[in-house]
């Protein structure tokens, strides 16, 4: 790795089953829609308010009621109408209707409108016709991961014993965990974990189609193939992968990419043999961007320099080059509450987060460990708002916890995998 290089071009609620289009047979997905407010644009009632009535119908399901109501030009309904969804991508038609009867209701269509959800993420159903005009907001959460993902990696056939009495059994693998960091959120978002690099592309695609962008990665080695996760969110603007490349190639893309007002938001660092690679997600912006590559000491010297610049810390990563840890992280600009801590064990960041959780005035931005020669070791960085953190978990038991917490308003942000 060349450090300098990278330093010279710096810049600026139910738990449902489905199968999932380009993941695995077994896939279990866990889903809630809800639709939360609407909008009157446009009302052709001569008294000025209109009487309003939505009904829509998911996944080529019965016609269900979302709201009736009044609501004239400007106004704003509150609706806090919620459903479980079974699998995804799921189509949602809505009808609206308003009631043009003198004495007595009789409901005349007013508009259509048509969203395929392809998983979590804000979607906004803007429905128009002769009585008027309303647009829709509604909320979508989904996990999908892999039946079995938590299961532990299949151990190394152990090569044939001399004789039976010194023969010694094979360690069990330990079963994969999960641990995650969760902000208090009102926007919905979509968890993808375990999946082979080409169905995870695959959901990658069908979730830009519908604005819903990657924000952050995840990826770790199961036996002999290399899993992916992320997690998504409704972002404006254009998005572009640059996928496994080695260390230059990666770096060359950098320049040209921000040049056309793409901003680096997350990557990946993997080895392959003796290699390195590197996967990027680029998101359209104007703000300050940079990623960096060095040793603990530097890097934290560095993530202060940038700091007092604008620039906050959006994704962390740790990995071993040569014998040595080095640290890398993309930085973005933005403002408010910020911190980072490093190189601690499992209880000194419990005790450490604690701490900030009771505050109420902390989130976790990005949560990596390591395992240093037998200890694992973790890193945490800090934001601004409320935040939790799951206990280290295994697949069934993060799924379920990740839906505790959606109903009591929390949304994933970081996640990372041990061992």
């Amino acid at each position: 790795m060349k450090r300098g290089s990278l330093a010279n071009r710096g810049m600026g609620i139910a738990l449902l089953t489905g199968l999932l289009v380009g993941a695995p047979a077994g896939a279990v997905t866990y889903g809630r829609l809800a639709f939360t407010e609407a909008s009157v644009d446009d009302c052709t009632d001569l008294f000025g308010t209109c009487e309003w009535k939505l009904s829509c119908r998911l996944a080529g399901g019965e016609e269900t009621e979302i709201f009736v109501a009044d609501g004239g030009v400007a106004q704003d309904i509150e609706v806090g109408k919620s459903f479980d969804l079974k699998s995804f991508p799921v189509k949602v038609d809505c009808t609206l209707y308003e009631d043009d009867g003198w004495f007595g209701q009789s409901w005349v269509e007013s508009g259509k409108a048509s969203v395929e959800v392809p998983g979590g993420g804000d979607f906004s159903f803007d429905l128009k016709g002769g009585q008027g005009a309303v647009a829709v907001k509604a909320v979508a959460d989904s996990f999908e991961m892999p039946d079995g993902v938590s299961a532990p990696a299949p151990a190394p056939a152990a090569e044939p014993a001399k004789r039976a009495k010194t023969a010694k059994p094979a360690k069990p693998a330990e079963p994969r965990q999960f641990v995650g960091g969760y902000l208090k959120d009102a926007h919905g978002h979509g968890v993808v974990l375990g999946l082979p690099w080409d169905a995870f592309q695959a959901r990658v695609d069908q979730f830009a189609a519908q604005g819903v962008k990657l924000v952050s990665m995840q990826n770790w080695e199961d036996g002999d193939q290399r899993l992916w996760g992320g997690i998504f969110r409704t972002e404006k603007g254009k998005q572009e992968l640059v996928t496994d490349l080695e260390w230059e190639p990666f770096l060359a893309r950098f320049k040209p990419l921000f040049d056309q007002g793409m901003r680096i938001q997350d990557m990946e660092i993997y080895s392959k043999g003796t290699k390195f690679y590197f996967t990027g997600v680029y998101q359209e912006g104007t703000d300050e961007n940079t990623f960096w590559l060095d040793g603990l000491a530097p890097f934290i010297a560095k993530w202060t320099t940038l700091s007092g610049g604008g620039l906050r810390l959006v994704d962390l990563e740790v990995y071993q080059a040569s014998g040595k840890w080095r640290y890398a992280g993309v930085f973005r600009g933005g403002s408010g509450s910020y911190g980072m801590r490093n190189a601690m064990t499992w209880d000194e960041l419990q005790t450490f987060w604690k701490a900030k959780e009771a505050e109420g005035r902390t989130s976790i931005t990005d949560l990596v460990t390591h395992n240093d020669k037998g200890k694992q070791i973790w890193d945490i960085a800090t934001g601004g708002g409320q935040g939790q953190m799951s206990p280290l978990l295994e697949g069934a038991a993060f799924a379920k916890d990740w839906t505790d917490r959606l109903g009591k308003g929390f949304r994933l942000v970081t996640v990372e995998t041990v061992p």
